[in-house]
C-alpha cells in the first residue's frame, strides 16, 4: 500500500502529545479547540471527550 500523501501538523512531544501549527491551523481552524494525541499510528483528538480523528482527504479536482 502506498502512501497517498504526508502532512505536517506541528510538533510531537515525547509524551506523545502534538501541537498544532500555525499554517495546519490556518488551513484547518475548527482543531484549534483540541488537543491531539498519537496513539501508535492514530491521532486521537480530546475537548470534552476524546474521539478518534478520521482522515482528511482532499479532491484535488
Amino acid at each position: 500500500m502506498r502512501k497517498a500523501f504526508s502532512k505536517t501538523v506541528g510538533r510531537l512531544f515525547e509524551d506523545n502529545s502534538i501541537e498544532f501549527g500555525r499554517k495546519f491551523l490556518s488551513e484547518y481552524p475548527e482543531l484549534k479547540q483540541y488537543k491531539a494525541k498519537l496513539i501508535g499510528r492514530k491521532v486521537l483528538l480530546s475537548k470534552d471527550k476524546v474521539c478518534e480523528a478520521q482522515p482528511v482527504f482532499r479532491n484535488p479536482y
